[in-house]
């Protein structure tokens, strides 16, 4: 129990230093441009080996 209670602290602890910074926005749509890319190839690529 002390352990998760410990873990809890550290996560609440860590939780703010990942607040967005000015370039956010832009790796935002960069992440957001690549996951629909891979989206899209999972989507439409037949696999291996092609069915």
């Amino acid at each position: 129990m002390p352990v998760i209670i410990a873990a809890i602290i550290i996560f609440v602890f860590l939780v703010p230093n990942y607040s967005y910074s000015a370039g956010s926005e832009v790796d935002t749509f960069q992440l957001n441009a690549m996951a629909q890319s891979l989206l899209q190839y999972i989507i439409t690529n037949p696999g291996n080996p092609p069915t």
